[in-house]
């Protein structure tokens, strides 16, 4: 045989084989790319997911530190004495009411319930400008066997040192 065409055919052949390594490399790159494809889908839908759960686990949060805000108010008027105890008979038809809050407090009015008992009711020790520190009281004098014997109070009040709040209201039964 002659040298050339043995070259030829080496070259033949490795032009062959240099080919069908290419289409091997080829489907192979494919297959990365299919693959790399379907693993950036799951990493996204991985992603969206954890957005979700984190929206969630956010939600829950907050209501979780909402819940524990008002656990918190109502531990605090646990804890807290009430602003007026009473009435407390004194003698005859006498009741006193005290400022129990540990506070200064301006009492604004002194209701009724029902409104009508109000012409049975007359206050007799009262503080100047409403204003009772802790532990001071006010005297009422209503009598129990009319009527139209009131069945409760109702003392509107504000914290000396809150002038602008709203005012609070306390009703105590007789």
């Amino acid at each position: 045989m002659d040298f050339g065409v043995i070259w030829t055919a080496v070259g033949s052949i490795a032009a062959v084989a240099a080919a069908v390594v290419a289409i091997v490399q080829a489907a192979s790159a494919r297959a990365s790319k299919r693959d790399a494809a379907k693993s950036l889908q799951a990493a996204e839908n991985a992603r969206d997911e954890s957005v979700r759960l984190a929206g969630l686990a956010t939600a829950a949060f907050i209501r979780q530190a909402d819940a524990q805000e008002k656990a918190n108010v109502l531990k605090e008027a646990e804890m807290t004495p009430p602003t007026w105890t009473g009435p407390r008979w004194v003698q005859g038809d006498m009741y006193r009411f005290t400022n129990t809050s540990g506070r200064s407090v301006k009492l604004e009015t002194i209701g009724f319930d029902p409104d009508e008992a109000s012409s049975g009711v007359r206050l007799l020790a009262a503080s100047d400008g409403g204003v009772y520190g802790d532990k001071q009281s006010f005297d009422l004098m209503y009598r129990r066997d009319v009527p139209l014997s009131p069945r409760g109070f109702i003392l509107t009040w504000r914290y000396l040192n809150e002038p602008d709040g709203e005012p609070k209201t306390s009703t105590l039964p007789v």
